[in-house]
Order: structure tokens, then C-alpha cells, then sequence
């Protein structure tokens, strides 16, 4: 059985994203509006940002091909990336079983986001250091019912701040490192405490060690915090001309 095809030049498709489910031919398939219930590569799937989250059926075969024999034994499921002079990112997929007992599974996408520079000078007390809105999503931005988004403040490597903004007006001269941080509203239990480590935070989602469906922004701004020096008088004696 195959879930994606036919293969050959299905088309651009630069910055989309699919979400689907691929669902047994005796159940009803709604695919995204314009396209076929079958899934087909060559459709005239759009660029720049269209999401797609509808119900297919397989290009070829059907879920139910697997309905004889026994299910105890090695499952494979293979991805070829047959079109060399495209690419594309396999995020994540989860396999649906009718019997649902003891089975987790759901959709993690989350998007940590771009920030447009990767350090920022100022002195301290200057009113810029409430930073707003700075992050921005090339690709696409997570629906922010299921996705939140916070940013995540360390210095010396131990997170001080986590927060809807970024606010350093009254923080003192020094370096700090200020990260955003997308997850799952559902995973809020699972942010990281004041007092952690951020590397060990970064890593940790890296491999996924806590089972946190998040992902942190795909650069992180270094700001630095100069001191503010006072005026000085300078008593000097100086010879005409």
C-alpha cells in the first residue's frame, strides 16, 4: 500500500504544510476543499504558507489491506524522498490503531519562530529594552488555541524570566540571552522552572527527554546591558595658541 504519490514532478510547493490523516476507505474521507478524497501529488497544492489538515484516502490501496493476519511482529514504515531536486521535512506521525487503549497519540507542530537579529546593544534604562512582537514565522504560525508562546530570558546560563514580552528596562548592566518558545497549550505544566540551566533546557528538547511538544525559536538574540556612566569635570591648564 502507498500513502503518498504517484511519484514524478508533483509541482511547487515552497513554505506548505500538511497536517492529514489518512483514514480506511469505508470511512468518509474529507479532504481539504479541491482536492480528491484519493490522495494525488500531482494536484495543484498552493505555495507560500497554505496549510492543509484534511482526510485522505491512500494513493494506492487501502488501510483495511492490513485487516488479515496476525499483527504481532516487526511493522515498517518506509519514506523515500524520490524527487532529488526537491526537498521537504518529515516533522512527525502517529499511528492510529482501532483498538485505542493505552495509545497517545497527537499532532505536535509547533513553530519556535525566527528573530531578524542575533545581538542587541543598549544602555541601561533605555525604554527599547521592552521588546514586543519581535519574533516572526517564515514558514507558518501555529493557531494560537492550540499553541502558546512565551520568552524565555537567561543570564549566565540559568533562565531568570519567562513571559508574553521581553522586558529588561530595570535589568541590570550584563549579557543576557532572550529565546522564544513555542509548545502546546496542554504542555504548560512542563515549561522549565527559574533557576534552570537554558542549555540543558535546548538539549533536552533536542531529544525530546521530557516529552514536551515545544520548540524554541530557531535563533536566539544575545542583549547586552552597558552601564551608564555620569558626567566628569576636567580641570586643565592651557597656553594660548
Amino acid at each position: 500500500m502507498r500513502l503518498i504519490g504517484p511519484l514524478g514532478n508533483s509541482g511547487i510547493s515552497s513554505f506548505s504544510k500538511w497536517s492529514v490523516t489518512f483514514v480506511p476507505c469505508g470511512l468518509q474521507a474529507i479532504p481539504d476543499p479541491g482536492f480528491k478524497k484519493r490522495w494525488d501529488n500531482q494536484q495543484s497544492w498552493g505555495i507560500l504558507g497554505k496549510f492543509y489538515s484534511g482526510t485522505y484516502y491512500p494513493q494506492m490501496g487501502c488501510l483495511e489491506d492490513f485487516n488479515t493476519g496476525p499483527v504481532n511482529g516487526i511493522w515498517t514504515l518506509q519514506i523515500a524522498d524520490a524527487e532529488k531536486f526537491y526537498e521537504g521535512t518529515l516533522e512527525s506521525f502517529c499511528l492510529l490503531f482501532c483498538d485505542q487503549n493505552g495509545v497517545n497519540c497527537s499532532d505536535c507542530s509547533p513553530n519556535g519562530g525566527v528573530f531578524p537579529q542575533d545581538t542587541l546593544n543598549y544602555c541601561f534604562g533605555d525604554p527599547d529594552l521592552l521588546i514586543l512582537d519581535t519574533v516572526s514565522f517564515p514558514v507558518y504560525k501555529p493557531d494560537p488555541t492550540i499553541y502558546a508562546y512565551k520568552y524565555i530570558v537567561s543570564s549566565n546560563d540559568q533562565i531568570i524570566g519567562i513571559g508574553d514580552n521581553i522586558d529588561l528596562r530595570m535589568a541590570p548592566p550584563g549579557d543576557y540571552l532572550v529565546c522564544g518558545l513555542s509548545y502546546l497549550v496542554s504542555d504548560s505544566t512542563k515549561l522549565p522552572n527559574l533557576g534552570e540551566s537554558i542549555g540543558m533546557f535546548r538539549n533536552q528538547l533536542v531529544v525530546n527527554a521530557n516529552g514536551f511538544c515545544a520548540e524554541i525559536s530557531k535563533n536566539c538574540i544575545l542583549v547586552s546591558i552597558h552601564p551608564v556612566f555620569a558626567n566628569q569635570i576636567y580641570k586643565v591648564n592651557l597656553c594660548q595658541g
